[in-house]
């Protein structure tokens, strides 16, 4: 069965592993804010984020970001 509290702070300790971890790749990763107090086991609300996925090289170029630095995270 799928706890989404669960999952909000297994995101959030993600991050904190990432920062711990790798701190050269703190200011290329992010995850989206948990909004606790709407969130319940079977409904999580998180911030929206707008974003590229990483295989639109189209998008990423948008954002003005090259795709060589995108491959070499």
């Amino acid at each position: 069965e799928l706890d989404f509290l669960y999952e909000a702070k297994n995101s959030e300790k993600c991050l904190e592993n990432f920062k711990k971890l790798s701190p050269h790749l703190v200011n290329y990763i992010y995850a989206p804010k948990v909004y606790w107090n709407l969130s319940t086991s079977r409904l999580l609300t998180m911030e929206f984020m707008d974003a590229a996925e990483v295989t639109d090289v189209s998008a990423i170029r948008r954002l003005g970001i090259d795709p060589n630095d995108v491959a070499k995270l």
